[in-house]
């Protein structure tokens, strides 16, 4: 039998004799001599034991790492709708032809929006909260545009001051929201990993449950592991699944000695 989990955006698989329980991560506490692979001491009934950091082990980022991308992400995106605002305001000031993009598909957020898929529910559902004012805004590019056309510039600008207080108000009001979100939001589990007497944890995005091991497809032809942590690749419902090498994840956790009771003081600070 094998337990499923999603790290990142691939499926992997653990023996589930080598699973002990599933908890949230809280606090981790440094580890001396820890490196990238090994994110710190994890507190386990009264023990503090290595956590391994998954995603690097399979070449990923951590999802710190993917979180603070994200929010320099949407930092800039929000950035250039200011910009992109302040330059239809000043086109027509200026009598001139306003040339960036009324299409909200096309912008630099309008492209990266339609096309991120998150993982997180919660994320998915603020972010589809952007698509109508996002696209407001776009609009209001091709109605100042005609407007000035016919002449009626101070109406322009009279529109320009509305979305600004209305719809793009409630978007620079989203890109807050959701940055804040983003920032509290990590949501990972430790599977706790017993062999002998040896206990560690993995860091995990998510478990998907239990698979029998007749439920695999022998070793997916289309996908090779890429990582020295991966002992093979296999099908399952359509899909790969890397089933990860158990005993190199120990020897990592072995690398790490540390005194218990001090970082147990430690993790309880």
């Amino acid at each position: 039998m094998k337990l499923i989990l999603q790290i990142a955006d691939a499926l992997y698989a653990l023996p589930l004799e080598s699973v002990v329980t599933m908890i949230p991560v809280t606090v981790v506490a440094p580890l001396p001599g820890a490196t990238k692979t090994v994110r710190g001491g994890l507190l386990y009934r009264d023990t503090v034991i290595p956590l391994i950091e998954t995603r690097r082990l399979v070449g990923n980022k951590t999802s710190r790492e993917e979180h603070d991308e994200l929010i320099t992400t949407l930092v800039q995106r929000e950035k250039e709708h200011v910009e992109w605002l302040d330059e239809l305001a000043s086109s027509v000031k200026d009598r001139r032809e306003f040339r960036k993009t009324t299409d909200p598909r096309r912008c630099a957020f309008g492209m990266w929006f339609y096309s991120f898929k998150p993982r997180d529910p919660l994320i998915s559902h603020q972010l589809a909260k952007f698509e109508v004012p996002h696209a407001a805004i776009h609009a209001l590019g091709t109605t100042v545009t005609n407007l000035c056309h016919e002449g009626k510039h101070d109406e322009a600008i009279r529109q320009i001051a509305e979305a600004n207080a209305n719809e793009f108000g409630h978007m620079i009001k989203l890109f807050g929201e959701l940055r804040a979100m983003l920032q509290a939001h990590i949501r990972e589990i430790a599977v706790i990993l017993k062999i002998g007497t040896k206990v560690t944890a993995i860091v995990s995005d998510d478990i998907l449950g239990l698979k029998n091991e007749n439920n695999f497809k022998g070793q997916d032809s289309q996908l090779s592991s890429g990582s020295d942590y991966i002992e093979n690749v296999v099908a399952l419902d359509g899909k790969s699944v890397s089933l990860l090498d158990t005993d190199k994840i120990f020897a990592i956790a072995s690398t790490v000695e540390h005194d218990e009771s001090a970082t147990f003081a430690a993790a309880q600070a």
